[in-house]
């Protein structure tokens, strides 16, 4: 299978995956100890590493 069906095959799942990302309201907010851009900005990073989770990929979470 070569690159351009591979991106078809997951196209429906990227399209899901950026529709979750687009979702939140990432505004920059009031900072906040652990989230120095606030609430928003925050909760966007949370979905996208948890669907990076589900894809396979890990993370080391610091502090």
């Amino acid at each position: 299978m070569d690159i351009k069906e591979q991106i078809h095959v997951l196209s429906e799942e990227m399209i899901e995956n950026l529709g979750k990302l687009v979702a939140v309201d990432s505004q920059l907010g009031t900072p906040e100890e652990g989230k120095p851009f606030g609430e928003g900005p925050a909760e966007v990073l949370s979905v996208g590493l948890k669907i990076a989770e589900e894809l396979g990929f890990s993370y080391c979470k610091s502090g």
